[in-house]
């Protein structure tokens, strides 16, 4: 019995985690006799197993979990609820490992990682505190820990927690690469730079310190430092330094300076795969599809890149109109990070043939394979049904699983979502009141929840019903007073729809100093200068806000401030070259129709 355990004990981290030895069952923690009813979930979970019905083996070792004072069965109930997806079981069970077995350091990991994926994040930051602590040396720790949260898809989250974890570290400088790092990836640019410039203080002979700083300084637009600091690196950089920097150098626009550092590693090295692929990609990159398939092609015949290798390959594919080749390789694609979108991927494409059925049927088949993927799966599924009109079968993909977790906040935010996108459709095809009718029909169901309120502020805003749109978003910041996103909507409105430029502006100025490197905060307060009569600052905001997102909205404020600063042939420019991207768009129309008649 229990012969299937040793790989269903999933290790977080870079540290293997202790399980229960392969063909022995877990120690029970009775102190006589056998507990019938605890020996019976067990039971009952390994016959589960034996048939490959990991949902129900969750369900029964969470049961007998519960009923145990075992620490090992608490962690096999926590392994197998993790591997099959049922984060709720998992979170159950991992907190009664803990409880059982505090000085743990896989049961803390876990733990740690399951609240993370629930959305509490303070219960994260303190399981992630004992990792650190029970790991004594913090480096060591905070190598670990980038490890796992840079792992996780909630990037934002991930920094979050980090950046409380590191509070209590400001001296170790793993702790603040572990910080930077994150909050690149979590698109925190500034917060990021702060750690980077900190680790280099501690630190300053640190290469991959030094690099992760000129990393930070491009992604705050600090071109041209990012650029002498990387070059200043890349003399005495190894191998795997030298790869970063090129990604460095593509991402600053200078794929040719790339490819050439690129093609002497790869003279030096011709056998080093992750130079093939650091080459792979920017090829890709730069369009040449391929000189980019052969060099995937390469990766796939070896072991460490097949499966990335098999993700771009159909990608590829695709791009060239090889359906059957595209979903041959993405079908290959059934782990590591780009397993979600290889097989959404492969639905998609079965669906622009005109073959939903076979679209859906292939996300069953997949979530009934993988099923720690079943609710990207089921939200993938959903999005299909709404685009195709079949609503009520979207909602209803979400009734077994609510009804199994009815907690579960992503899936309770995915159904909110679905509820989203029906309305984002009537809206599409002009239908603004069924598309209120929407709201309201989701909202009864998901109160107060923050995604439908939003969409329908932006609804009232559209139908002119500017009063409405404003309680709404009055709303939100009182639900959420410190969200960026909430504060420049509201502020935003006020500054377009009224006359209360001196509140809104300074509502932007708050969701400014929340996320100083957003696009779109960054765009209304130059449009709340406009509106306050400061040209200069005005259009200073909006061209910031144009070099980081291309957008139509952005491109008309530009128009109409150049034109009120007298500089009709900058604004005409700025028309014809958005008019190129976006023709017929509802915010550019206006202008041409005045200035292209």
């Amino acid at each position: 019995m229990l012969r299937r355990l040793a790989p269903l004990v999933l290790c977080l981290g870079l540290a293997a985690c202790a399980g229960t030895p392969r063909g022995e069952p877990p120690d029970t923690g009775l102190p006589g006799g056998p507990d019938n009813e605890l020996e019976l979930a067990l039971l009952l979970g390994e016959i589960a197993l034996q048939r490959n019905q990991l949902g129900e083996a969750a369900v029964h070792y969470g049961a007998a979990a519960n009923r145990s004072d075992s620490s090992d069965v608490a962690q096999r109930a926590t392994a197998v609820a993790f591997q099959a997806g049922r984060e709720d079981i998992a979170l159950e069970s991992a907190e009664r490992w803990r409880a059982l077995a505090p000085q743990s350091l896989a049961a803390n990991r876990y733990l740690a990682v399951l609240r993370l994926r629930q959305g509490d994040l303070d219960g994260a930051s303190e399981a992630f505190t004992s990792v650190v602590l029970l790991t004594e040396d913090p480096t060591v720790a905070f190598d670990e820990l980038l490890t796992i949260l840079g792992a996780e898809e909630r990037r934002r989250s991930a920094a979050e927690v980090m950046e409380a974890l590191v509070e209590d570290y400001p001296d170790e400088p793993m702790a603040q690469f572990a910080l930077a790092r994150l909050a690149l990836m979590a698109a925190r640019p500034r917060l990021a730079l702060t750690a980077a410039e900190r680790l280099s203080v501690l630190d300053a002979d640190w290469p991959r310190g030094q690099l992760t700083l000129a990393q930070a300084l491009l992604a705050v637009g600090e071109r041209e430092a990012a650029l002498t600091l990387a070059r200043r690196i890349i003399a005495d950089a190894d191998t795997e330094l030298r790869l970063e920097l090129a990604g460095l150098l593509t991402a600053a626009g200078l794929e040719e300076e790339a490819l050439s550092q690129l093609e002497k590693l790869r003279t030096a090295e011709p056998d080093n795969e992750d130079v093939v692929r650091a080459l792979a990609l920017v090829r890709l990159r730069a369009g040449e599809l391929a000189t980019s398939e052969q060099l995937w092609n390469e990766l796939r015949q070896g072991f460490r890149h097949s499966v990335e290798a098999s993700y771009y390959l159909g990608r590829i594919a695709r791009e060239q109109g090889r359906d059957f080749q595209a979903i041959r390789s993405l079908s290959r694609v059934t782990t590591g990070p780009q397993v979600v979108e290889a097989q959404v991927l492969v639905a998609l494409i079965y669906e622009a043939s005109g073959d939903l059925e076979a679209a859906l049927q292939h996300l069953r088949d997949f979530a009934a394979a993988s099923p720690r993927h079943a609710d990207a799966m089921r939200i993938a599924a959903a999005r299909l049904l709404v685009d195709a009109g079949r609503d009520e079968e979207a909602l209803a993909l979400f009734d077994q699983p609510l009804a199994e977790r009815p907690g579960d906040e992503r899936l309770l935010a995915a159904r909110a979502g679905v509820f989203g996108l029906v309305a984002q459709r009537q809206i599409d095809e002009g239908a603004y009141r069924e598309a209120l009718s929407t709201y309201r029909r989701g909202l009864a169901v998901h109160p107060d929840e923050p995604l439908l309120l939003y969409q329908r502020a932006l609804l009232y805003e559209r139908m002119d019903r500017v009063r409405q749109a404003i309680r709404e978003f009055e709303r939100l910041v009182r639900m959420e007073p410190e969200s960026p996103v909430f504060l420049n909507a509201l502020g935003y409105t006020l500054a377009d729809r009224t006359r209360e430029y001196a509140r809104a502006r300074s509502l932007i100025e708050q969701a400014l100093e929340r996320a100083p490197d957003n696009a779109a905060i960054i765009d209304s307060m130059g449009w709340v200068l406009f509106r306050l009569g400061d040209l200069d600052g005005a259009l200073e905001y909006l061209l910031h806000a144009w070099s980081l997102l291309r957008d139509p909205e952005v491109a008309a404020h530009i128009v109409e401030v150049r034109l009120a600063r007298g500089e009709e042939g900058e604004a005409l420019e700025m028309l014809q070259e958005a008019l190129e991207r976006w023709p017929g768009d509802r915010h550019l129309e206006p202008w041409r129709e005045r200035l292209m008649p």
